[in-house]
């Protein structure tokens, strides 16, 4: 059952429908949680700002990866961003997360997944197997502290903690259809 929400973004002085709908904003912090890997320090040692490399601005200077979701992050993602602009954030490959995947080494993974049993458990057997070089964790919506406990026991059952570098509640359990509209499922 799906319930259609309208959100209209009420600002002071001039409405700006592009710059301030929710379509916009989620697609901005998708973009950042698909630059935010190996972001802490450019190669000159300068402070990276918003995953963008001050040093460079060619999108084939970008650090490669690959994006693992499952089928509720898809949904988000899909009406925002387009394989064009995937590439252009540095997506090499993109991947659900039951799918079967080789080993892809020296290269970072994001994956964008809800937070359910079932997907930790294969982000687990991900890192057990060593399919990627480091994994960016990215939830769709707010991980439970219970969940938070047994990806971490399972992370060091199969030795592999070194392997998450960095886990994030994104907020994005949602699916905007246009500028002024949104979906939750």
């Amino acid at each position: 059952y799906v319930w259609i929400y309208t959100c209209y973004v009420k600002s002071t002085g001039s409405y700006d429908m592009q710059s301030f709908s929710l379509k916009s904003l989620q697609l901005k912090a998708v973009e950042r949680m698909l630059r935010s890997v190996g972001t802490s320090a450019a190669s000159n040692g300068t402070k990276v700002e918003d995953g963008k490399n001050p040093s460079t601005s060619s999108p084939w200077s970008q650090q490669w990866k690959v994006l693992v979701y499952d089928p509720a992050c898809r949904d988000v993602i899909s009406p925002l961003i387009t394989v064009g602009r995937l590439r252009e954030n540095g997506v090499t490959l993109h991947m659900l997360i039951n799918s079967k995947r080789d080993i892809i080494p020296d290269v970072p993974a994001v994956y964008f997944v809800l937070p359910t049993k079932e997907n930790i458990d294969l982000i687990v057997e991900d890192c057990k197997r060593q399919l990627y070089d480091e994994i960016y964790l990215n939830f769709g919506l707010p991980l439970s502290d219970d969940l938070l406990k047994h990806l971490s026991k399972r992370l060091v059952e199969v030795n592999s903690v070194n392997v998450v570098c960095k886990v994030w509640d994104q907020f994005l359990g949602f699916v905007s259809l246009e500028p002024d509209m949104f979906t939750i499922k």
